[in-house]
């Protein structure tokens, strides 16, 4: 605001700026040279025949973008230094071509990467000195962590039962961290990276497995966020899924959720639901995943796996083409959006078993939030789309242990019958939970009674199950145990 008040009729906004050093004058001479590209893009010159003007007319118009400063000038302009902002190393924005969406295309090579084999990493003790990132991906592996944190000015970190635990002998810097990135992804990906700001997808070792990885630009630098991707799939009796659960499986059509807030689990749920389908069905299974994340082999099932922006270009061109597929069980990784919601009630209507994920606490939350997400003339007939066509709700929760040895899933399994198909139906979806006290002789778990058993068994605090529950009125009494 400062700058605005100082700019003359010979000296623009962008001229102040260099002057006191906010910007240098190459930055302004690049920004001049391209808002006179933008204008001529938007007023190409056409041709016209030769027309008598005006005076006023015949004036030629200003030019809307300032002059770019002299090559050479007399005083010398100080500039903030590089060093201080972090980004010596970026390279130049001229340099980078972002696809817009109507450019962009799918890459040519695309061969599945199964992370299994024989491990030619060195996993190190601990991190000191200089390593790469095969090895930290490797080491976290090793001590059971699920996510790596990797930023400017903080050492690495490792989350290791829900709870974060610095790794590394040293903050890294932005540099040592570009180097790793480079190192490990390659040009390709680190060109996109740079290009756009934020990069999600699946980086393998052979023999140490697969993560999800994200990757993002932030003030101080590179910021990497990487999920450890389980290198096999659970019995349906390790992941500790109630026994009601099986029979959502079996459903020729209709849709299941798994649902739950980001890092509990999920995707490993909705694996075991869906390798549970392999064992035991005859069927065609085509999964849709950002992510691809836990690789399927097919047992009894011919099983179809696409991954955004690997094998398609968006989640509804995906799923809009698997109704054409010959499907009978249609897997979304997570239901994102206003469209992809509706093509999943819509496959489900249409004679398919739908199995997706979404990032909510109970199974009430997301009745409300798969209806909420339609415009109020559509809720009515989505409404009863849903109490017709939804088979069941699994929301979980990863609970740390006491003993800190590691978490343990609390589970709510809504199974829709009759009464709740109702209560959905009219608009009663408040009742629901009154519906499903009633229904627990068909099966059907509460989250509270979930956290209760667990608190009870003493396998977790009366601390976590309080600030975890639904009514925090049942664990007052026991919140400080």
């Amino acid at each position: 605001m400062k700058a605005m008040t100082m700019v003359t009729p010979n000296q623009n906004v962008g001229q102040v700026l260099v002057e006191h050093g906010v910007i240098s004058k190459d930055i302004y001479n690049k920004l001049i040279a391209f808002m006179k590209k933008k204008v001529a893009e938007q007023n190409p010159a056409q041709p016209s025949a030769p027309a008598a003007q005006s005076p006023s007319t015949s004036q030629k118009a200003p030019d809307p973008t300032p002059a770019p400063l002299p090559e050479s000038s007399g005083d010398q302009v100080t500039t903030i230094p590089v060093e201080e902002r972090e980004l010596e190393s970026y390279p130049p924005i001229e340099k980078r071509k972002v696809k817009s969406s109507e450019e962009a295309t799918l890459p040519e090579d695309f061969t599945p990467h199964t992370g299994m084999g024989q491990l030619k990493v060195a996993i190190p003790a601990e991190l000191k000195g200089n390593y790469r990132l095969d090895e930290v991906f490797c080491l976290a592996r090793k001590h059971n962590a699920s996510d790596i944190h990797i930023c400017p000015g903080t050492p690495i970190i490792f989350r290791r039962f829900g709870a974060l635990v610095t790794i590394g002998d040293r903050p890294l810097q932005q540099k040592e961290i570009e180097t790793l990135v480079c190192d490990a992804f390659g040009d390709e990906l680190t060109e996109s990276f740079l290009g756009e700001g934020d990069l999600e997808f699946v980086y393998t070792i052979e023999g140490g497995g697969r993560f999800r990885v994200t990757l993002m630009r932030e003030n101080f630098g590179f910021d990497l966020t990487a999920r450890v991707i389980p290198m096999s799939i659970m019995s349906f009796e390790e992941s500790g899924l109630p026994e009601v659960c099986k029979g959502l499986t079996k459903w020729a059509q209709g849709m299941v959720l798994v649902t739950g807030p980001i890092g509990s689990g999920k995707s490993s749920t909705l694996a075991v639901l869906v390798d549970l389908i392999n064992q035991d069905r005859d069927d065609h299974i085509i999964s849709i995943e950002s992510p691809i994340e836990m690789v399927y082999e097919p047992k009894r099932c011919q099983i179809t796996q696409r991954e955004l922006n690997q094998h398609t270009l968006s989640q509804n061109n995906a799923l809009r083409a698997a109704l054409r597929q010959d499907p009978d069980i249609i897997v979304i990784s997570e239901l994102r959006d206003l469209e992809s919601i509706q093509l999943a009630v819509s496959a489900a209507e249409t004679g398919h078993l739908v199995l997706a994920t979404m990032n909510t606490a109970s199974a009430t939350r997301t009745i409300y939030r798969l209806i909420d997400s339609f415009p109020p003339e559509e809720q009515g007939i989505i409404r009863n789309m849903v109490s017709l066509s939804l088979r069941g709700i699994i929301s979980q929760q990863l609970i740390p242990k006491i003993d800190g040895s590691g978490v343990i899933p609390a589970f709510e399994v809504l199974v829709v019958n009759t009464a709740i198909s109702n209560l959905i139906r009219k608009n009663n979806s408040h009742l629901i939970e009154s519906a499903m006290i009633t229904g627990k002789q068909a099966g059907m778990v509460l989250l509270d009674d979930s956290l209760d058993t667990l608190f009870k068994q003493g396998i977790i605090s009366g601390k976590e199950a309080f600030y975890r529950c639904i009514n925090p009125k049942r664990f007052t009494a026991v919140k400080d145990k």
